[in-house]
């Protein structure tokens, strides 16, 4: 990741929308843009044909002819941006010996995908991404219920963007830069549940609200229609339950003989059973049917057998029907095939309708957090054989441990399956991931009345002005996948590896992985100057010593050669790693420690950490009077106020003057100790 001059050429091959929203994104970073495509472009921005009209070359991106004419010799960074993945990846296997130091960003599908693996690991500098999988972060969050601005995972680490409250130091949490969020470490596992108070406050709003429906049941115009309406799903057990029941006593009455019930109760659970000689001859052998002692007539014992006869048919039916609903569901279990049972009641969970391969990767990231998904889809997922038509629900039950389940349809989409599967649950988003957007839509509008109090997500496929009409329909989530992935698509152009893509606050946010490498702009630098430097937050830190990934960093810690670290930045902070512009800091703490201190030793310590040097060099500090830090970022220098209030040192922050903020730059620059 060192520094690259600004000069280098970007090639973008391919002006649709996606390659006008890049060529957009571009244009802020002041760098040689050159475009490539076999016909003329219809612009969709005045100042983008203006300035882009004279280096468009009219061509064909896979003939080495035409990327030479447009320049693929001197460019640094190549982006093939067709909706056709063969010829971006036929592009890319001719530009490779043409410009073998380029950094190619390859538009594919989820079909190549595994063509796009086998190109990365033999063709070093090729990156092969599928722009719509990079959306699933945004989609999974406007459907959970929790109101965090965003949420990210890192292996067993599950991080929150959520409010800074009032009063909380950077020990809360990491500060979003340019925003009042901040990144905290949250518990991993579920999604956090409420105190106690505003848990039974909700339980207690839930049973109100289920003696309000039971009310308007009784009182409305037409109670007998809605009892009908309502017993008509159950009546069926009811009939079954209440015929079963009279076929047992009535045949404990009939066979009970001269010994009573016991002997009843036995022949009827063997004619019940499918058996007939026995209980029959040990009827006959035992009494009589009128219990008098007299012997059976020829009619009386004909009626008995035919009636025993019946009995034993009827015990037939049921054991038969009983040992087909057992095989059925062990062979469901063994091949896959099992019916997806409803969501146990008052779980969350989430419809996705569509979407294809992006379907999954939002079911994953939900069900991570305890959320059933229900998927519906209209024909089968790209890579998928499976029929069409095809219903997956649930995903995973709401503890997250089951594999996926498919219910098997001849027709197509099939509404009404997931609405038994959800109908004890509580629903709390719906995702249209159709790409009709109409049809988006006017499925949105008509389940927002089934379920008033569920988030709804349209994907858009590209509308400016997504977030205004969203408010204007009412609160709906209408989400631009060309918007979130032009800026992953940029970032990658600058050699950048982009993990996931956030939607917070109207700017698209990125967690980006950097490798640290001896003489880049991150190496040898503090984590709090690479954040108040370049305006990125740092998630986590992978070292070559550790396994595991280190959430949220020390403030104080120095990034070395080899390591790995993920910040979460939007386009303008990347650019600013990439050519290594750092703000100054702009803060100092002002201090004034007792001469007389249990304190003074940890004192020193505390201060040669954040500030870089040995401990005895930080005598002068403490000599009774006020004194001044050097100029510190925000984070570090809150840090460093707060432990020295801790340790009985009266210090307080003191903005750096604008003009003095460049000369005392310098001074936080010494080495410090990791």
């Amino acid at each position: 990741m060192a520094a690259a001059p600004p000069s280098g050429l970007v090639l973008v091959c391919g002006l649709g929308s996606l390659g006008q929203t890049c060529l957009r994104r571009l244009l802020a970073f002041d760098v040689p843009l050159s475009c490539l495509d076999w016909q003329p472009p219809r612009w969709r921005d005045a100042e983008l044909e203006r300035r882009l009209a004279p280096s468009f070359v009219l061509g064909d991106m896979r003939q080495p002819r035409d990327l030479l004419a447009a320049g693929v010799d001197q460019a640094r960074s190549i982006l093939l941006l067709s909706s056709d993945s063969t010829v971006n990846l036929e592009a890319a296997l001719q530009i490779r010996p043409l410009n073998p130091r380029a950094t190619v960003v390859v538009r594919s599908s989820s079909q190549r995908a595994s063509l796009g693996v086998l190109l990365e690991q033999r063709l070093p500098g090729v990156a092969v991404v599928d722009p719509m999988l990079l959306t699933a972060s945004v989609f999974s969050q406007s459907l959970r219920p929790s109101r965090e601005a965003a949420t990210i995972r890192l292996g067993r680490h599950r991080f929150e963007l959520r409010e800074r409250r009032e009063g909380e130091g950077v020990s809360g949490g990491r500060r979003l830069d340019g925003s009042p969020l901040q990144v905290c470490l949250a518990t991993p596992g579920r999604i956090r549940r409420p105190p106690w108070p505003q848990a039974l406050r909700n339980q207690l709003q839930r049973r109100a609200g289920s003696l309000r429906e039971r009310l308007e049941f009784w009182s409305g115009s037409a109670p007998l229609a809605r009892l009908a309406a309502l017993g008509r799903r159950r009546i069926w057990w009811w009939v079954g339950l209440l015929a079963a029941l009279g076929l047992v006593l009535t045949g404990v009455a009939l066979f009970r003989a001269d010994r009573g019930w016991l002997l009843g109760l036995f022949v009827t659970l063997g004619l019940l059973n499918g058996e007939y000689v026995d209980p029959a001859s040990v009827v006959l052998e035992r009494g009589s049917l009128l219990q008098s002692g007299t012997p059976w007539t020829v009619a009386q014992q004909g009626r008995l057998l035919a009636l025993m006869l019946v009995y034993a048919l009827a015990g037939t039916v049921l054991t038969s029907a009983l040992t087909a609903l057992i095989l059925e569901r062990l062979l469901s279990v063994r091949l896959g095939l099992r019916r997806a049972r409803s969501f146990p009641r008052d779980t969350h969970a989430a419809l996705l309708v569509e979407g294809g391969s992006l379907a999954p990767l939002i079911a994953e990231q939900l069900q991570a957090d305890g959320i059933g998904v229900v998927c519906l889809r209209a024909g089968p997922s790209e890579g998928d054989s499976g029929p069409i038509g095809s219903v997956r629900g649930p995903v995973a039950d709401p503890s997250g441990t089951r594999p996926a389940h498919r219910i098997r349809r001849r027709d197509v989409l099939q509404l009404p399956e997931a609405f038994r599967l959800l109908r004890r649950s509580r629903v709390a988003g719906v995702a249209l991931l159709s790409d009709d957007l109409l049809m988006n839509l006017q499925l949105a509008l008509d389940l927002e009345r089934r379920w008033p109090e569920a988030r709804l997500s349209l994907k858009a496929k590209e509308l400016p002005a997504a977030e205004v009409l969203g408010d204007l329909l009412g609160g709906l989530s209408l989400i631009s996948s060309v918007d979130l992935a032009a800026d992953a698509l940029v970032a990658t152009a600058f050699g950048e590896t982009v993990e996931e893509v956030h939607r917070v606050e109207g700017r698209n946010l990125m967690l980006v992985r950097y490798r640290v490498e001896a003489g880049d702009t991150l190496a040898g630098l503090s984590i709090a100057r690479v954040q108040g430097g370049y305006g990125v937050t740092a998630v986590a830190l992978k070292t070559r010593t550790r396994s595991e990934l280190v959430a949220l960093p020390a403030l104080e810690r120095v990034l070395r050669p080899g390591q790995d670290l993920l910040v979460l930045a939007d386009l303008e902070g990347l650019r600013r790693v990439e050519i290594g512009e750092q703000r100054p800091p702009a803060w100092r703490v002002r201090l004034q420690a007792p001469l007389a201190s249990e304190w003074m030793f940890e004192t020193q310590q505390c201060l040669a950490r954040h500030l870089g040097g040995a401990p005895g060099t930080m005598a002068p500090f403490l000599d009774g009077t006020p004194q001044l830090t050097p100029a510190l970022d925000q984070d570090l220098a809150e840090q460093l106020g707060r432990e020295l209030r801790r340790r009985g040192v009266q210090a307080d922050l003191v903005p750096e003057p604008v003009e003095s903020a460049d000369e005392s730059s310098a001074s936080v620059q010494p080495p410090l100790r990791e």
